[in-house]
């Protein structure tokens, strides 16, 4: 484990790893020099061989929580030993450099931003719908019954509902106030859950478009589509049933059966 006792630490970047251990470990390379930063990996997967390169890493700090808690279970393990009034969330599939994530913050603070996402591009160039806006009951009855966001792909700066947890910069003091991921979604609809719940509480997320990240995307989460998709159905019905009534997350149930 590498010593920062050195300096202040005012942004933790948590990235997840579950057997992707060379796109964890390069990440985590490439963002050594971020100032005033600490990277804290947790592995899901328990590899001995990525323990031992992280903690060569400048700045980094290697989690083993000794099986797989899933997305939002490790995340949460990370952000319990972080130290920042910053918390950067990265997917090991993201590409960047710390000029990009020092920016970021920069440009966050500069409009008193909460919570903020850069722009996410794929392997192919094109800009993902990392983000979205929760329709209003009136305009889109249907989506909003279902707790659906409206995912769009904004071309300047601007805020929105809901984001992915691809690449996500949050303070702490807003974790303090509306919590980070609930653990009980093993993967999938977490990153909704607490878009919803920042919605509630009136808390915008702030677009920034001039900060380009690429998103590889897929990885360890396409590695078993049955899994996936189990993972998919039971985060979908306690999402629904969390924010819209067990009654709902039936209903949806059944729709779907009936498709």
């Amino acid at each position: 484990m590498a010593d920062s006792s050195h300096q202040k630490i005012s942004l933790s970047i948590i990235i997840l790893n579950y057997k992707t251990d060379d796109a964890t470990y390069n990440l985590a390379s490439k963002l050594s020099q971020v100032e005033h930063a600490e990277i804290i990996i947790v592995d899901n997967s328990s590899s001995p061989e990525l323990k031992h390169n992280i903690e060569k890493v400048s700045n980094g700090f290697y989690i083993d929580p000794e099986k797989n808690l899933g997305f939002a279970g490790g995340v949460n393990e990370g952000y319990k030993n972080a130290k920042g009034a910053w918390i950067m969330l990265l997917n090991s599939d993201i590409v960047t450099d710390e000029k990009a994530v020092q920016k970021l913050v920069a440009l966050a603070e500069q409009v008193h931003a909460q919570v903020a996402v850069p722009k996410l591009i794929s392997s192919a160039d094109v800009q993902e719908a990392n983000v979205g806006n929760f329709p209003r009951l009136f305009t889109h009855p249907v989506d909003w019954l279902f707790g659906r966001p409206q995912a769009f792909k904004p071309t300047s700066d601007t805020t929105v509902h809901y984001t992915t947890g691809a690449a996500l910069l949050i303070k702490r003091s807003t974790i303090e106030t509306v919590g980070l991921f609930d653990s009980r979604f093993f993967m999938y609809f977490e990153d909704l859950d607490l878009g919803m719940r920042l919605h509630q509480a009136g808390i915008p997320i702030n677009f920034i478009s001039s900060i380009v990240m690429r998103h590889q995307s897929g990885g360890s989460a396409d590695a078993d589509p049955k899994q996936k998709n189990t993972n998919y159905q039971t985060s979908l019905y306690l999402y629904l049933r969390k924010h819209r009534g067990i009654f709902i997350a039936w209903l949806n149930s059944v729709l779907k059966a009936l498709r």
